[in-house]
This record gives structure tokens, sequence and C-alpha cells, in this order.
């Protein structure tokens, strides 16, 4: 129920037309700019409905690749209305057949690749743009170095939803995307500051694994719905 589906798409001359649920809530950004920050109750029942529609992706091997605030819809303004994840315009099926908008299964980069990559960015200042596919600030430190996807982008870039929503700003903000895309691959965030203050340990032991530099080590989307924040 959390993820956009079809209606009907029907067919007037050479023209086809997709009919989409009406969702009248509006993007998950505008209520951020509207609240500032949500209350940790109010977070985690959004992060739980997120996680659940991209674990449902994961289980059909569908990669999102632009999860973000602006894709994410509620589908009326009713306090307890529910979100639906969309946008899957860069969206990859792993596996799939030709033809069909298939992924390739790539090898997952080590931490000490992703290490070597990391001195080439910042001594001599290489980085290959052609790679990078998604949007600047949510995509993954493996996506950038390497041009990696798998499941676990998806992860991390919820994990920047999520830390936005509990203190009102991205992880890796900076006046420049370059400045960003360096941030974002080294791991360079704060769960410090005032903003931090009355945040539970348990909300952000979440955050520190799902914004985990290596994709390896980074907890899964099942792991993320049964941490203890959600059970608390």
């Amino acid at each position: 129920p959390n993820i956009m589906h079809i209606e009907k798409v029907f067919q007037v001359g050479s023209k086809f037309y997709m009919v989409f649920p009406l969702c009248t809530g509006g993007e998950l950004y505008d209520h951020i700019i509207q609240r500032g920050h949500f209350t940790e109750t109010d977070a985690a029942i959004l992060m739980k409905d997120l996680i659940s529609g991209i674990n449902s992706l994961h289980q059909e091997d569908i990669l999102h690749l632009d999860i973000k605030p602006e894709n994410i819809l509620f589908e009326s303004k009713e306090d307890n209305a529910k979100i639906k994840i969309t946008d899957f315009g860069l969206s990859r099926v792993l596996g799939g057949s030709p033809g069909s908008n298939g992924h390739k299964a790539q090898r997952m980069p080590t931490e000490e690749e992703m290490n070597d990559r990391i001195v080439q960015l910042f001594e001599r200042g290489i980085l290959n743009k052609e790679q990078l596919r998604g949007t600047v600030g949510y995509m993954s430190p493996e996506l950038i170095l390497h041009g990696y996807n798998s499941k676990a982008a998806d992860v991390f870039a919820a994990g920047v939803v999520l830390y936005i929503l509990l203190c009102g700003h991205p992880p890796f903000h900076s006046k420049s995307n370059r400045e960003v895309l360096e941030r974002t691959a080294r791991g360079q965030y704060t769960l410090s500051g005032p903003q931090w203050s009355d945040v539970s340990s348990e909300a952000k032991d979440l955050v520190k694994k799902m914004l985990e530099k290596s994709p390896g080590n980074r907890i899964t989307a099942s792991e993320v719905l049964n941490h203890a924040w959600f059970k608390d």
C-alpha cells in the first residue's frame, strides 16, 4: 500500500494514458519545510511505512534508486494519511531479462577499494560523473565512488530522509554539489548539536546503521523494520 501503482492504462489514438491513485496531501518535502522537523513518534510512523515499501520492492529485486522527500507523496491531507513511494524513472530490476530495464549484478566494492577511491577523489579530484545516478545528497558512497548500485543504496537514501525528519536539515549539506558528494563519500556528518539533544539513542543508532559508509556493513531494509527504535 505504500508503493504507487497504476490503476488503469488506456489508449486514445496514438496516445497512452496511465491513471494513478489521486494523492492530495502533497510531497513529504513540503511537509518538512512547513514543520521544520518531526517528533520521533511521527518520524517512526512515516519511516516504518517508507521502509516497508522499500523492503517490498527489494523482495521483488527492484531498486528504486531515487528515494527522497520529493518522491514520497501523502494520500490525503489528513493527519494519519498514508505515504506512497513514487517516481520510478531511475529504478532497475536486478537480473532482469534482456530489454526489461534489467540491472546486471555488480561486484560489491570492498572497504579498501572505497578508501582508495576516496584518496583519488580528494587528492586528485577524480570523479566519474557519468556513473552518478540519483539525487545529490541522497546517493550512497559506493555509487559516488564506484557506480555501484544495490539494495543498500535505497537504505542509505532512506537514512538521509530519516536524518532530515529528526533534525530538519540534510546530513551532508554544503554550498556546492561537489562538496556534498565528497562529504557523502567520506561519511562526514554529525549527530551532535542542539537539534539532536532530545533525540533518543535508538534513533541515532538507526541513523548510523543506515548511513554506514560500507554497503556490506549497512543495515538492510528488513533489519531496519526490526530495529529497537520501532519497537520502542
